[in-house]
């Protein structure tokens, strides 16, 4: 048994001794942000204005003009959830001064499909949250993955990610690059028909009708509620999005009428004014 134990301890010093290099020289590389979550460790006291949601809210809101006035931030991250929006509120609402302005953006697919603990890469992308929420805030909560996520953050990703960061493919700023690449190459007109089957032509796919989310339902009426219970003003808002785009959700039979009638009574419901751009 002593000799176990003895080669057990040389094989953890063995790996720790590999490991603990090259998690330093990926951090070196990507940063410990990979996902852009180093700004919830700078949350500013008594914002005044700021904003929820996915990468229609982390991309569709430029503070740079307001930020010298107005203490400002963007909570959105890409492909969030409003259950997430919910929850990162919770944690960060004392941060958010009575009277600011709270806009929540809700996208076409944001009341749509199954829960996202279902989705296939609900894990991967999940890690993201344990480097800024307490364990109670978090899906699925996992205590092996918060170790890793915040003292090996290499042991973490996929191998693929790993092997590009430390090759230098992926740097610190590739999610600002990659995006800026893609809006550069895309084909528009292409580009709206991927990402309308990809939000809402799908649902049609899979039985013929839409998969209404009742959760993240619950959760905007919620994210409505605790702005009006600190005495923050809510604004529920559609981001711009290409005439092409639109034109193929309204092909959609009958979601493109679903969603502003749903709309137009949450804002009935709740009082909080609804701005379509």
């Amino acid at each position: 048994m002593k000799k176990f134990i003895i080669k057990i301890t040389i094989l953890f010093l063995i790996l720790s001794a590999v490991t603990i290099p090259v998690n330093a020289m990926y951090v070196k590389k990507l940063g410990t942000d990979p996902d852009n979550t180093d700004k919830f460790h700078s949350v500013p006291e008594e914002i005044q204005i700021c904003n929820f949601g996915s990468s229609h809210g982390l991309c569709g809101f430029n503070y740079a003009d307001s930020s010298e006035k107005y203490t400002c931030f963007n909570f959105a991250l890409l492909s969030q959830y409003l259950s997430y929006d919910y929850r990162i509120f919770e944690n960060y609402k004392d941060h958010i001064r009575e009277g600011a302005i709270v806009f929540i953006p809700i996208s076409y697919f944001s009341l749509l499909g199954t829960d996202e603990v279902y989705v296939g890469d609900f894990k991967s992308k999940n890690k993201r949250y344990y480097s800024f929420l307490p364990a109670s805030q978090i899906k699925e909560y996992d205590a092996e993955t918060a170790v890793f996520t915040k003292f090996l953050p290499i042991m973490a990703v996929d191998s693929e990610t790993v092997i590009k960061a430390l090759q230098g493919k992926i740097t610190q700023d590739y999610n600002e690059t990659e995006w800026k690449r893609k809006a550069t190459d895309m084909d528009v007109a292409e580009n709206a028909k991927a990402a309308y089957m990809r939000h809402v032509g799908y649902q049609y796919l899979e039985g013929g009708h839409l998969t209404v989310n009742q959760n993240e339902i619950t959760s905007l009426y919620d994210l409505i509620d605790g702005c009006q219970t600190i005495g923050a003003i809510p604004i529920l808002i559609t981001v711009p999005y290409t005439r092409d785009y639109t034109d193929e959700v309204k092909k959609a039979d009958g979601f493109y009428e679903w969603f502003y009638s749903f709309m137009n009574q949450v804002s009935e419901d709740t009082g909080a004014e609804f701005y379509d751009y």
